[in-house]
């Protein structure tokens, strides 16, 4: 069992403490006290015995007792157990929050696309994963959507809509149809989608800001990088098609292409990190989003073709390079479109690490980075089946817009979820600040164990990046995530 997680920044030393949520700084004495738990629990004469060619005895005993006394003081180092991961509320609460909080809605209009990308998702290189096929979402089953929200939506707060595919602007009439729809019943509605930009024009442009969309165009920054794996049905990049559009909406409206449109960039090898960022330094705006993924490398044949410890190895070192400017920029707190993006990279699991609550640990947890399904998000599939997200996309549905939310269903997901964390996370010191969901629990449809502790080695090692770059930046400055922050 792993309580603590002591670790070591800039010569000084630090542990952080599970059951209180906290980070304390530390001697060396007491950093190595922590580190060796497991093998003393804080007994003295087992302690003096495993630390002896490390300090004497006297020393020993006192920062026992000194650990003891702050843990008192302080509500900290307990090395509490974490009995089970429960569901926190009851059913009638439960199906309360379904009835009254569902406000984001995305609607997956297609599974084709205009594009053929060597990473996606849908194109044939992820086991257990569909590919694109012509399945589009039917007029039908949009009416049975519209009637769902005016059900469900009771307009406390801005109604989210959002559009998926495949590529949503193949259907383009059918976003016109719900939008025109949407607007002549409430008033308070934010519309959103990502897209490959290919199938953009003046038309499209000019609905897009009257509604005054949010839109994210994929770009995976200069042609070079870009055409590599963004590529037409024909097997040719789409760079230039892609940059044509950009530069309409610019031409058409320039605030707008400042306010409302970001982009995603998806990185793959081989790695060129500055290369991508030198670009969109360039070309953004400060207040622009540009969010950052990575090839999920779990589950897929794409990276058959490269050299990845190569690879890894450079991708690591472009890394360091990066959050070293990172730290100096964040520290200088001078607001460029450099530092933007260096925040998308490091900064905003900070942020998150800054924000979390610090309380006592309870011996009855519920999932940490996990959601109610469907509230935060609600996914309306092509066949119209309602699923949690669009990264969960057609896996673990709880029901469809003709009858509703199958609240058993939610139950037997979010239980079956907890079942999986009893097995894999309860005796893990980063429990707490892990952000796992769903997402990284389902092969082939359905919850695995076997995924989720794959899925565990890659969020204890985010966790640990978290924990030193976080207390890294606040070593210089105790408000440096509050004062004047990309947030």
């Amino acid at each position: 069992m792993k309580y603590y997680y002591p670790y070591k920044v800039l010569n000084r030393y630090w542990v952080y403490d599970r059951y209180s949520n906290k980070i304390s700084e530390v001697d060396s004495v007491t950093y190595k006290i922590f580190s060796t738990f497991d093998k003393h629990t804080f007994d003295e004469s087992k302690a003096i015995e495993c630390l002896k060619s490390y300090a004497e005895k006297n020393i020993i005993i006192e920062k026992i007792k000194e650990i003891k006394k702050y843990g008192k003081i302080h509500n900290m180092f307990k090395p509490m157990d974490i009995q089970k991961c429960i569901m926190p509320i009851n059913d009638t609460e439960l199906i309360k929050k379904y009835k009254n909080e569902i406000r984001h809605v995305v609607f997956n209009l297609t599974d084709d696309c205009n594009l053929r990308c060597k990473y996606c998702k849908f194109g044939g290189t992820y086991d257990y994963v569909k590919t694109h096929i012509k399945r589009n979402m039917s007029y039908e089953i949009i009416n049975a959507s519209l009637r769902f929200i005016a059900n469900h939506y009771k307009k406390k707060e801005t109604l989210i809509i959002a559009f998926y595919g495949g590529e949503p602007l193949l259907e383009f009439k059918k976003i016109k149809y719900i939008v025109e729809n949407l607007n002549n019943q409430y008033k308070n509605v934010r519309y959103a989608f990502t897209t490959n930009g290919v199938l953009l024009k003046n038309e499209i442009i000019t609905f897009l800001i009257k509604n005054n969309f949010s839109i994210k165009i994929s770009l995976d920054g200069p042609k070079i990088a870009h055409d590599r794996n963004r590529i037409t049905q024909n097997g040719t990049g789409s760079f230039d098609l892609i940059e044509k559009k950009i530069n309409m909406i610019k031409k058409t409206n320039l605030n707008f292409f400042k306010k409302k449109v970001g982009f995603v960039l998806t990185i793959a090898p081989p790695y060129n990190l500055n290369e991508v960022l030198n670009f969109f330094e360039k070309n953004t705006y400060l207040n622009q989003p540009v969010i950052i993924n990575f090839v999920d490398p779990i589950g897929t044949n794409f990276f058959d073709g490269f050299n990845m410890e190569y690879e890894n190895k450079k991708l690591k070192d472009q890394q360091k390079e990066l959050l070293k400017e990172y730290f100096k920029l964040k520290i200088k707190g001078i607001h460029t479109v450099r530092l933007k993006l260096l925040e998308e990279f490091f900064g905003k699991n900070l942020f998150v690490m800054d924000k979390r609550y610090i309380f006592p640990l309870e011996k009855f947890v519920s999932p940490n980075g996990a959601c109610y399904p469907g509230l935060d998000r609600l996914f309306i599939t092509t066949e119209g089946k309602l699923t949690m997200c669009e990264k969960v996309n057609e896996d673990l549905p709880f029901g469809d817009v003709f009858n509703g939310i199958n609240i058993e269903y939610v139950k037997n997901i979010y239980n079956d979820y907890c079942s999986l964390i009893d097995k894999v996370c309860l005796d893990c010191w980063a429990y707490r600040i892990c952000r796992s969901c769903f997402n990284g629990s389902i092969e082939n449809g359905v919850l695995s164990e076997k995924r989720k502790r794959i899925d565990c080695k890659f969020k204890k090692q985010a966790a640990i990046n978290k924990l030193h770059n976080y207390t890294r930046l606040k070593m210089v400055d105790e408000n440096i995530f509050t004062n004047g922050t990309f947030s």
